[in-house]
């Protein structure tokens, strides 16, 4: 099921990849085992997984280096405007001074209050491991304060606005939007891109 984060339910799709399987394996032999050595079971054709190591597992001390280290994407340039996603209590519109109303990717209206990057927005691509946003300047124009960094931008942002709210953290990467053409998309469609991207030109 697809949930807009701003609304109610948009559409129904069943997802064959929801439930997965844990498989405890160990290498032996130059092959891969089940953990009590019983052989793997037998899986699809194209079936792509996620093998997870401790770094000591990787024995060329080059191979290790490369499959540990942190690397940098810049996002966007300085300047650059992004749109924290604001709601009311049930998941309306908020009207208030310095929220606007655009249309989010696919189609849905959303209230937004400006971000103004101060500096190049990175992100930083950990292997294995979820990309995690740089701290940045940011400027909020509708309230006149700087803020440290994009989520804390988010979290200012969301007490002014969102005034029924008990806690005001949230996931940036699907509450702050950038602008793309006519339409506003989540930072997790940028961050994804870039991550694979970065994926394809390490040799990963």
């Amino acid at each position: 099921m697809i949930q807009s984060d701003f609304g109610k339910w948009t559409m129904i799709i069943p997802d064959r990849f929801s439930r997965t399987v844990r498989l405890p394996v160990r290498f032996k032999a130059g092959r891969w085992l089940l953990a009590d050595g019983a052989p793997l079971p037998e899986l699809r054709e194209g079936t792509c997984a996620e093998l997870i190591l401790p770094a000591y597992a990787l024995s060329e001390a080059g191979q290790r280096a490369r499959w540990t280290a942190d690397r940098r994407h810049t996002l966007f340039p300085a300047e650059t405007s992004l749109w924290a996603g604001v709601r009311g209590r049930h998941g309306e519109s908020i009207a208030a001074a310095g929220c606007v109303g655009k249309m989010a990717w696919p189609g849905q209206r959303i209230s937004v209050v400006e971000v103004r990057l101060r500096k190049a927005l990175e992100l930083i691509v950990r292997p294995g491991k979820r990309g995690l946003l740089d701290d940045c300047p940011c400027w909020i124009p509708a309230l006149g304060v700087e803020a440290r960094s994009v989520n804390e931008a988010y979290s200012l942002i969301s007490r002014a606005y969102e005034t029924h709210r008990r806690s005001h953290s949230g996931n940036v990467f699907h509450r702050v939007f950038f602008a793309d053409g006519e339409h506003l998309r989540p930072l997790e469609s940028r961050r994804i891109g870039v991550e694979s991207d970065d994926q394809r030109g390490s040799g990963a």
